[in-house]
């Protein structure tokens, strides 16, 4: 895909022009996707993905920009953490280490699902790194809800994997994240991203939704930022991720994405891509 439109190659060839490479640091091992020349774009996952699902984001930005999409600390071939109750703080550090490790100096910050609820927290704690922040179909995180509302909702997420084990996961699970009748490809992008998931490492992301604030976070990040949604999803329905935008101090922009569900950058690849590249444009006016 590309950000004009033009149809170019499926997800995977995609793939093999950003191959994943494993970045030591100081807090561990982070397995990485980059690519291109330009302005950099950190792209920060969801809970049930990795970074190859920025398959169609990593091949239309590099024409223009440096792209970088990590895996979280537990997926794919980073180091998981061995912390019985991880928060944010925890996944910002791993994320510093990164940044450090690479040697970049300012980015722009995408954040997906709870990807975002990283995302904000890192761009509150390293607001002089930040160039700007996009939050795309924010989970907000559970702290705010009973503790055995929050205790219940992290079961949901752990108790089903354990059960199934990541094949049959993604088989079942693949399509609650995209619109309905999505399209065979799509479908195996989202596929081939859960079935590559561990019990640790959704294990800890679980914890660090069940725990997390962004609304919190947000609020004290005071630049420019942001805030897309698919008009479909379930997950995190417009509504909430309104909210989102709401707790930021004064006004963010909200941008809803017609016919795409909670993984909007898969179902609606070239208009993410456009949110993107036109928030880069609005930044070096």
């Amino acid at each position: 895909m590309s950000i004009n439109g033009v149809s170019a190659r499926d997800w995977r060839s995609a793939l093999e022009s950003f191959p994943l490479e494993v970045i030591q640091t100081q807090g561990g091992e982070i397995s990485v996707r980059k690519g291109g020349a330009g302005p950099v774009i950190v792209l920060l996952h969801g809970i049930g993905s990795g970074s190859g699902s920025w398959a169609y984001q990593l091949e239309s930005l590099a024409a223009s920009y440096t792209v970088l999409a990590w895996d979280a600390p537990g997926y794919s071939d980073s180091t998981h953490l061995d912390i019985d109750e991880p928060s944010a703080e925890d996944y910002t550090a791993r994320l510093t280490a990164l940044v450090n490790a690479i040697g970049l100096k300012t980015f722009v910050l995408v954040g997906h699902s709870l990807g975002a609820l990283i995302a904000g927290h890192y761009a509150v704690q390293h607001p002089q790194r930040i160039r700007g922040l996009i939050l795309g179909n924010p989970a907000a995180g559970h702290a705010r809800l009973a503790p055995k509302e929050r205790a219940k909702r992290l079961n949901s997420r752990i108790k089903p994997f354990a059960e199934l084990g990541p094949n049959e996961y993604a088989q079942k699970k693949a399509a609650n994240l995209l619109v309905a009748n999505s399209s065979e490809e799509n479908l195996s992008l989202v596929r081939w991203n859960m079935a590559r998931l561990n019990l640790d490492g959704l294990t800890s992301a679980a914890k660090l939704l069940a725990g997390g604030d962004l609304c919190a976070d947000v609020m004290a990040y005071d630049g420019p930022a942001i805030v897309l949604c698919g008009d479909e999803d379930k997950i995190t329905p417009p509504e909430r991720c309104r909210e989102v935008a709401d707790a930021f101090p004064g006004t963010r922009p909200f941008h809803l994405i017609k016919r795409a569900a909670h993984a909007s950058y898969i179902d609606a690849p070239n208009e993410f891509t456009r949110h993107i590249v036109g928030f880069e444009n609005s930044l070096a006016d």
